[in-house]
């Protein structure tokens, strides 16, 4: 789950609004289908979702630091 990496735990619609403000267009079903496994992440969405999590890239890829 993606929410749980970020503290505090962002909300799907402010992890959307986020990832909009930096250029990256994700809606909050959008967010759920990432957490769900059933949408793929694209190369440039994950290295947002590093950026806003404040996470490594490997990180999200693999789990692991």
């Amino acid at each position: 789950m993606l929410r749980a990496i970020h503290k505090p735990p962002l909300t799907q619609l402010a992890l959307s609004l986020e990832l909009n403000e930096i250029g990256i267009e994700v809606d909050r079903s959008g967010i759920a289908k990432i957490e769900n496994g059933l949408r793929c992440v694209f190369d440039y969405e994950i290295v947002g979702l590093a950026n806003i999590l404040k996470v490594p890239i490997s990180k999200l890829l693999t789990g692991r630091r």
